[in-house]
């Protein structure tokens, strides 16, 4: 699966389950999805531009994101 590069359209709070980003591409369910040194699952199919997700994967924990962080789906889960 190739990485894909996207910004987040909003902030997310710490206790979102799902993330808005500037565009879907390449989003799949199980997608594991990196913000700012926080893993996530995509859990659903997108709804527009709305991401469905699992937080704290990895063995990361949830975590505050600001509007334009960058966003990395695709990547391969070590677990």
């Amino acid at each position: 699966m190739a990485l894909v590069i996207t910004t987040l359209g909003a902030a997310v709070a710490l206790n979102d389950l799902s993330i808005r980003v500037a565009a879907t591409a390449g989003a799949a369910v199980k997608n594991l999805i990196n913000i700012n040194g926080e893993f996530l699952n995509q859990s659903a199919d997108v709804n527009g531009l709305v991401v469905p997700v699992v937080r704290g994967k990895e063995g990361t924990y949830n975590q505050t994101h600001a509007s334009g962080s960058v966003v990395i789906m695709g990547l391969v889960s070590h677990r």
